[in-house]
């Protein structure tokens, strides 16, 4: 497995076994198809459904987000530009979509007040939970706010594990 077993705590081992059947299935439909498998792609998926569980724990969305994260990621530049903002409807749209999918995630927990830790959140992302229930930041907000924090997290790391990896492999 890419992900080793021996190790991992109770909780992460659930999400380790979980990122390696995706990672899995995906590296199989790529070469059932005979498609190349891209570096790129291995290493950051791997990396993003790998991370986020393990920081907001397994109901975290990872998967269902990660194209529009990556698509959000790409193209940034264009949200920060005043000019470049009108031509980019794609980005909007997929910045809108993982906002809302990540607002769903939060919600459960927040109709509790915060009063609990989630099991299998860590506790940087339970304090970070907690922040949200006693904060007015709308829930909008406070998904644009795992978002800013998974790019300053994920966006770096994940560009250096894949040239790191380029450079082992070449």
């Amino acid at each position: 497995p890419i992900i080793v077993r021996s190790g991992t705590s109770a909780v992460l081992h659930p999400i380790a076994c979980d990122s390696n059947r995706r990672l899995r299935s995906w590296i199989a439909a790529a070469h059932s198809k005979g498609t190349p498998v891209s570096l790129k792609r291995l290493t950051c998926e791997s990396l993003f459904t790998s991370f986020t569980p393990a920081i907001f724990g397994p109901s975290f969305p990872s998967a269902e987000i990660y194209d529009d994260y990556v698509a959000v990621d790409d193209n940034a530049y264009k949200l920060f530009s005043p000019a470049l903002s009108l031509f980019a409807f794609h980005t909007q749209a997929a910045q809108r979509r993982m906002q809302a999918r990540i607002a769903q995630y939060l919600q459960p927990w927040l109709e509790t007040g915060g009063a609990a830790d989630l099991p299998g959140v860590s506790e940087p992302g339970n304090a970070m939970l907690r922040a949200f229930a006693t904060s007015k930041l709308s829930p909008t907000d406070q998904a644009g706010s795992i978002q800013a924090y998974l790019w300053g997290m994920y966006s770096s790391t994940a560009r250096i594990l894949f040239w790191v990896l380029a450079h082992l492999l070449c």
